[in-house]
């Protein structure tokens, strides 16, 4: 007999691999504030032509018509424009003590335009910080790569239009096209001069790690796993595991100037020994001990939403009938992580489209 241990992690699963310890990537860097008055400091960043990032962002909060603040003359001055503020306000600024603040321009106004941003007082008419915007200034946007090409000696015939990174972590393969006939054939990607065995699977458009099925002139969408983004990779493939070979790939540039990553992620790496991703979003992890096995579940999920994971109904495939599950759920309202046996004695059409709505569900 088996004791069986669950941990319940909910966040972003990063794959069974390291995480980078240089930190998210941001966007392109446009300079550090330059602090005058009232304590202003941080690091401003370019996500897109339209959107700002101030990393580490102080202000004291004591300026009394104060506001974010750019214009396109030759320094800060009553010429500008309020920015709004993270929340689309035009409020007077309030106190901020090591912010991560994201702000939109108005509409109508482009980064690429601009020749400052700055922290400042318009009843003064004193810039409090400011940073300039570099000459020619090129702000992340997507980037088209060029289309699949077809290695000479592939069986099949795959083939795209240009794949466009959307942003550091997604890419979108336009009308590609994939016969479905390998047993083995997924989406790839690595680091090397070359596509090889040595890549990892890229999920497909549905988050899943399966082989991939018949593509027929499709648009494609996918997400580098495990929060990896194009600067760590060289190449992108379709791959056949099977035959350890590439049907078709392209080659990734170096330093591409894209947006960051939609999608923030939380740093997880599992203690336990072994590890198996499910999903894009999923993954198991265990360790045996005498006769106690301890699981952890680790996804990415939102409130209603649960992770299941457990023992099959048949001994040699997988069935929901006759299965004993632990079914996993965050309730956000109590901030509370919960872990419910089910044995599965019946099946059922489901009508609600997400997991479980109430926890634990209401006696008749």
């Amino acid at each position: 007999m088996f004791i069986i241990c669950f941990t319940l992690l909910v966040l972003i699963a990063q794959d069974c691999a390291s995480q980078d310890d240089e930190g998210p990537y941001r966007g392109k860097f446009i300079g550090k504030l330059n602090s005058y008055h009232h304590q202003v400091s941080g690091d401003v960043y370019a996500v897109d032509d339209l959107t700002v990032l101030l990393v580490n962002f102080n202000y004291d909060g004591t300026g009394e018509d104060t506001f974010f603040w750019a214009g396109d003359s030759g320094r800060p001055g009553p010429q500008g424009f309020i920015i709004p503020d993270e929340h689309g306000k035009t409020n007077i600024l309030e106190r901020y003590n090591g912010a991560e603040v994201v702000l939109r321009l108005a509409e109508g106004k482009r980064l690429s335009r601009l020749r400052w941003l700055a922290v400042y007082d318009v009843g003064t008419q004193n810039a409090f910080g400011d940073v300039y915007v570099p000459d020619e200034f090129d702000p992340p946007a997507p980037r088209s790569l060029g289309p699949l090409a077809p290695a000479p000696s592939a069986p099949v015939v795959v083939s795209s239009k240009s794949v466009r990174f959307l942003d550091a972590n997604t890419f979108l393969i336009p009308e590609f096209r994939y016969d479905g006939s390998g047993e083995e054939v997924y989406f790839w990607a690595g680091v090397g001069p070359q596509p090889s065995a040595r890549g990892f699977i890229v999920p497909n458009e549905h988050g899943y790690l399966e082989p991939l099925r018949a593509y027929r002139g499709e648009d494609v969408a996918l997400e580098l796993p495990g929060g990896r983004t194009v600067f760590e990779v060289d190449w992108l493939a379709v791959w056949d595991a099977a035959e350890r070979r590439a049907l078709a790939s392209l080659l990734v540039p170096d330093a591409l100037n894209v947006p960051p990553a939609k999608l923030r992620t939380h740093p997880h790496r599992t203690r336990l020994p072994h590890c198996k991703q499910l999903h894009r979003d999923y993954q198991v992890a265990w360790e045996v001990f005498g006769n106690q096995i301890t699981i952890e579940l680790a996804a990415q999920i939102e409130d209603g939403e649960y992770m299941a994971f457990g023992v099959s109904g048949n001994e040699t495939r997988s069935q929901m009938l006759g299965a004993d599950v632990a079914v996993a759920y965050f309730n956000a309202a109590l901030q509370q992580a919960t872990v419910a046996d089910y044995n599965v004695t019946a099946v059922a059409p489901v009508s609600i489209p997400r997991g479980p709505r109430e926890y634990p569900p209401r006696s008749p």
